[in-house]
């Protein structure tokens, strides 16, 4: 998982918000984002997560679609 979040065009990335984390692992690791670091702090946080984890897995499905849609007078 890690080598797909740091990997350049990787199918995990690095991004937060397309994950789901476990909130007493967080807890118990007191794990927090690096506020020194300006730029890719969520890779940085989920490398430092995927430490502390058992495991990991991913979903290659869209379980979340948003759409726009333009109203016009």
């Amino acid at each position: 998982m890690a080598t797909q979040i740091i990997r350049p065009g990787g199918s995990v990335k690095g991004y937060t918000w397309n994950k789901c984390y476990r909130i007493d692992l967080i807890r118990k690791h007191n794990l927090k984002f690096d506020e020194t670091i300006s730029i890719m702090e969520d890779q940085y946080f989920n490398l430092k997560y995927l430490e502390k984890a058992q495991g990991s897995f991913f979903i290659v499905l869209n379980l979340y679609i948003t759409t726009s849609s333009v109203m016009t007078v």
